[in-house]
């Protein structure tokens, strides 16, 4: 055989990983299995009316493909949500410089998360609770938005990031113009987040208004075993037909208790929509492994809601 044939060949099986150490994939796959006996408006439950479900509990499960290529980096992420509008979490391309980076495409709202819930993406979850506040839902803490420019840079402890929506084809609003800042950092031992967005911007759909506005404060820090978490959250929904104007506060309480086993109770309190109080569990079995379970009860605040109460198991494997 040609001696500079094999010789590339071995050469090629040699850079091969090199290559790969590029890509990465990341993702974690995980479902649930939670009971919730429906309730009446006057908090009585009615056993006929009780439902079980096993699901993948609000995107739960997901895959993430990140690239790097010197300065330059793009993600692509998918999810198994049955809600969103394509499937995808992340679709984004980007450039780092120093400690600072600018990116475009589909990404998170810079207010995702911002109160680290540990049982986002669960039954368990604060996010869309009495326990939280939000005008369009995609822009305050819970979702991907298209067309983003985002900037994002660090100031000593403090992170800084700013994202900008030049045009939006997703929405129903035409959100053209659409602003959100993000503040995060940590102040001795208190780590603590404080962000805006302008909700819609331009208020050319039908049912969104100019002056719908997100703003989320908060701050957590750990006081022996436990790590406590206040954040508030706070929504104007504008002039629309059915708009209001919320404020929701949510309280975490988390204690490891040792051996990879933890607790988490949590109380949250809206000026719209009530009550929300979650008391859960969680075991690593691994490195990877998590399963959790517990309990949430919702308890409405306006005329003719339904409260709820969900108990549950499930777990989750992440790689």
């Amino acid at each position: 055989m040609n001696k500079k044939i094999i010789a590339i060949a071995i050469a090629s099986a040699m850079t091969a990983p090199a290559v790969m150490a590029d890509i990465s994939i990341t993702g974690r796959m995980g479902g649930s299995l939670a009971f919730q006996p429906k309730e009446n408006t006057n908090n009585v439950t009615d056993s006929t009316k009780a439902s079980r479900q096993f699901s993948d509990s609000a995107g739960m499960s997901r895959i993430t493909f990140h690239g790097v290529a010197g300065n330059t980096y793009a993600t692509i992420g998918y999810n198994d949500s049955n809600y969103s509008r394509d499937k995808s979490r992340e679709l984004l391309m980007g450039y780092k410089m120093g400690t600072s980076s600018v990116q475009f495409g589909h990404m998170p709202g810079a207010a995702k998360n911002l109160e680290k819930d540990p049982y986002i993406a669960t039954f368990l979850q604060a996010r869309g609770t009495a326990g939280d506040a939000s005008t369009a839902t995609k822009y305050s803490s819970h979702g991907f938005v298209d067309s983003l420019v985002q900037y994002k840079a660090k100031a000593g402890a403090m992170t800084i990031t700013g994202q900008f929506n030049p045009t939006d084809n997703q929405a129903n609003s035409a959100n053209n113009g659409h602003i959100a800042l993000a503040l995060q950092g940590k102040a001795g031992a208190v780590n603590y987040w404080v962000s805006y967005n302008n909700g819609a911007a331009n208020g050319t759909g039908t049912s969104t208004s100019a002056n719908q506005v997100n703003v989320k404060v908060g701050a957590s820090m750990k006081m022996g075993a436990a790590k406590i978490t206040v954040n508030v959250a706070d929504a104007d929904n504008g002039t629309s037909a059915g708009g209001n104007k919320e404020t929701g506060t949510l309280v975490m309480a988390d204690f490891g208790l040792g051996n990879g086993l933890s607790a988490n109770a949590a109380f949250g309190s809206n000026s719209d929509r009530g009550t929300y109080i979650r008391a859960a569990l969680a075991k690593k079995l691994s490195k990877t492994a998590t399963l959790y379970g517990g309990a949430t009860s919702t308890k409405a605040g306006t005329s003719g809601a339904t409260s709820v109460t969900t108990m549950g198991v499930g777990a989750f494997i992440k790689f």
